[in-house]
């Protein structure tokens, strides 16, 4: 019984450590969401521009597209270059989904 005692016995000292180690955590952690909403938050500005940019691609080439006549052909020159740069912009968006995703994998693992 005289263990139990013992190990139920508590000190300031004991308390003050507790409390240091447990602000030390809450510190650590705090500072590790700055760093991932920092880090997100770059991410995310590169995301819009590059967004933006593809938006300002597929606008231009629906322009391109609407102003044409319906019976009008076009010479087989332009429609492989369109459609090469519509898979460009595929690939761009491919390669913006897999960056995103690998980002907040990396963050998930680091968290858990």
């Amino acid at each position: 019984m005289s263990e139990q005692a013992e190990k139920k016995e508590v000190t300031v000292e004991t308390l003050k450590e507790s409390l240091a180690d447990l602000r030390y955590v809450v510190s650590e952690f705090q500072e590790s969401i700055g760093t991932y909403l920092s880090a997100v938050e770059e991410l995310w500005t590169d995301v819009k521009s590059n967004l933006a940019s593809v938006e300002a691609r597929l606008v231009g080439l629906e322009v391109q597209l609407s102003v044409i006549p319906v019976d009008a052909e076009w010479p087989q020159e332009k429609l492989t270059q369109m459609l090469q740069d519509l898979s460009e912009i595929a690939e761009e968006i491919v390669k913006m989904r897999r960056r995103f995703r690998t980002f907040t994998q990396g963050y998930q693992e680091r968290i858990n």
